[in-house]
């Protein structure tokens, strides 16, 4: 069965996709997660000294501690986002 997971809002396409498909590699995602939410990103491999190696394009999304818990928990974060939308958007809906 097919789960939504995390979705991107990037200038590869107009409309929110899917993560790891197509032209987009995700690190507007990344970069994105780690500007605004930041839950996995202290313990998470690719913390470079505060900056994501995700987001610089040297690594993959697909290593990303963030993309595997935002994944996992299905919980519909759709990134990237300014600062203000983030915080007074409500999450979509996930289907169960």
């Amino acid at each position: 069965m097919w789960t939504p997971g995390p979705t991107c809002r990037c200038n590869c396409y107009g409309f929110p996709h899917r993560l790891t498909g197509g032209a987009c590699s995700g690190d507007a995602w990344a970069e994105s997660y780690h500007m605004h939410v930041r839950e996995y990103c202290d313990s998470c491999q690719l913390n470079a000294g505060g900056w994501c190696e995700v987001g610089t394009g040297q690594e993959s999304i697909l290593h990303c501690e963030a993309y595997r818990m935002a994944f996992r928990d299905n919980d519909g974060l759709n990134l990237p986002i300014n600062e203000e939308t983030f915080y007074t958007q409500e999450k979509e809906p996930t289907c169960e």
